[in-house]
């Protein structure tokens, strides 16, 4: 390949499949990173939250990966994982809105947002196996430093817009 040619690659876009997915995390990421300061502070201005009570949720959160993350492995690796991505990051905003008509009810509990974190997590870990597994096929193992590149950029800003409590 010439370096002509080699140059008008480097600025040609990843394609149509990887654009998706990286708006899609990219959106994801950012929600992300807002619940984890919203789901607590909801649970402490609403619920009058106590320590232990804020620990259990973040501790539920925590175990979502623990518990789901091997099982969603298998999982992605058995079914199509376009799909997947797409019904778990729908799942985790159905439930969000869901834990927030809730809140306006006044039907909120520990319990409630200890539940909700766990399946937030859970959803969480099946959507970052199915994209990790999802990108090389996508991308090909030429292109798959680029796109990994990209989607870490967007972890980092995420990160950085956020509470950047993942460490």
């Amino acid at each position: 390949m010439s370096d002509l040619s080699a140059g008008q690659e480097g600025r040609r876009g990843l394609g149509r499949d990887f654009d998706l997915l990286w708006a899609g995390l990219s959106i994801s990421l950012m929600g992300s990173e807002i619940t984890a300061v919203a789901l607590p502070l909801l649970a402490a201005l609403t619920l009058d939250a106590s320590p232990l009570g804020m620990a259990a949720i973040a501790a539920c959160g925590k175990a979502a990966y623990l518990v789901v993350g091997v099982p969603a492995g298998v999982l992605a690796d058995r079914v199509r994982r376009r799909p997947l991505i797409i019904v778990a990051d729908v799942a985790r905003s159905l439930l969000l809105t869901g834990v927030v008509l809730l809140a306006v009810r006044g039907s909120l509990s520990i319990a409630l947002v200890a539940g909700a974190a766990f399946v937030l997590e859970s959803l969480a870990a099946l959507f970052d196996v199915a994209h990790y597994s999802y990108l090389p096929w996508i991308l090909g193992r030429d292109r798959l430093l680029r796109g990994n590149g990209r989607l870490q950029a967007s972890y980092s800003t995420a990160e950085a817009a956020g509470p950047g409590s993942e460490a």
